[in-house]
Parts: structure tokens; sequence; C-alpha cells
């Protein structure tokens, strides 16, 4: 289960949450003005981090400022009793995720790596069937070029058993070329979107 840490009055703590509750993902709220972190919370929290003690401050808090200039000497312990004395020294929100995914602040491209798996990939077959990648529509072939190029399909395993004349074989030809080229660049442009997506999230 998700665990939401927001605070009082954080613009970014109600965009994350307005976000899972977009996407239907169940979570749990903590207000950490009411109810600050736990130390053991805390040093767990602050092990997933990639830069350590640089990436749970807000550096745009009053408190921060004040403390900026002796951060680096202080200790865990000590450090912790900042962050329960002053709330608002926290970075919000933080979302957290077992085993071990954890974001600070909201970033709308980051905040996917909390998407399951069953909803990154429903997302991108929606992606390779939407019409906005490519200007290719099927519905705009007259019917008569539409038939041909579905016997082609369904015959061309089965010799001997043409249903097109040569004339119309070559159309049908040009047409299934022209729609996998089409189709090819289309799976390539999402590929392409996909894995940009899936690198920010692994980030």
């Amino acid at each position: 289960m998700i665990k939401l840490y927001i605070g009082s009055s954080c613009s970014s703590s109600r965009r994350a949450k307005r976000w899972l509750i977009t996407h239907d993902i169940p979570f749990i709220e903590q207000n950490l003005i009411r109810q600050p972190l736990t130390k053991n919370e805390f040093i767990h929290l602050l092990k997933l981090t990639n830069n350590g003690v640089t990436e749970m401050p807000s550096t745009h808090s009053i408190s921060y400022k004040n403390l900026v200039h002796r951060i680096d000497e202080l200790s865990l312990s000590e450090l912790y009793i900042e962050i329960r004395t002053s709330p608002s020294l926290l970075k919000k929100p933080i979302i957290y995720d077992q085993p071990a995914k954890l974001l600070t602040g909201f970033s709308e491209d980051k905040i996917r790596m909390f998407l399951p798996k069953t909803k990154r990939k429903q997302e991108l077959n929606e992606l390779l069937l939407s019409g906005h990648l490519v200007d290719f529509k099927e519905n705009n072939l007259c019917v008569p070029v539409i038939s041909c190029f579905s016997n082609m399909l369904v015959n061309k395993n089965k010799p001997g058993k043409a249903t097109t004349s040569p004339g119309n074989t070559a159309l049908s030809n040009e047409i299934f070329t022209q729609k996998s080229i089409v189709l090819f660049n289309f799976k390539s442009v999402a590929f392409i979107l996909y894995f940009t997506r899936w690198k920010r999230e692994r980030k």
C-alpha cells in the first residue's frame, strides 16, 4: 500500500493526492504536521533516497534557510530532531511504496512509477491504438480497396486460390506495403516514447 506524507497547506501535496485518486491508486495519507515522522520512518526513507539528506529538505522553506549553513555538520539524530521540531523543513509530498519506491516532491513524470504494471501496459496499448501519432485511417479507403486488401491477406497462404486480378493484386500489395510502413513507424515512435518514460520512472 502506498503511503502519502503531506503538508497541511501544500499545493504539491494536493496535486499528488489528486493524481493518485484520478488513477484509482489506493493510498494511506499521513499529515506530517499533525503526525510527524518517527525516527525509524525517517531513517528508512532516507536509506531509499539516491542522494541522501539533500533529497529530503524543502530548500525553499524558511526552516531550511536558517539551517543550511550547518546542515552538513548535523548527525542523523540531530537532523531528525530539527525535522520533528519544524515539519516544514521536509520536502512534501513524500510518496513511498514498498519495497523501495520513493518520491519526494511532486513530478508529473516521476509519480508514474507508482502506476501498476498492468496500468502501464494498458496505457501503452492505448498509445499504440490511438490515431494521434499517424495520419492513417482505413475508413478513408473505398470499400472495393478494403475488400481487395482483405482478400489478399486471407488467401495469401492458399496457393492456386487467387481472388484478385493482377491489377488489383498490385494495388493491394501497394496498400499493404504502405500500411506496413505506417504501422512500423507508428510502433517505433510509440516504443521510443514508452522507453523514454520508462527511463524517467527508473531514475
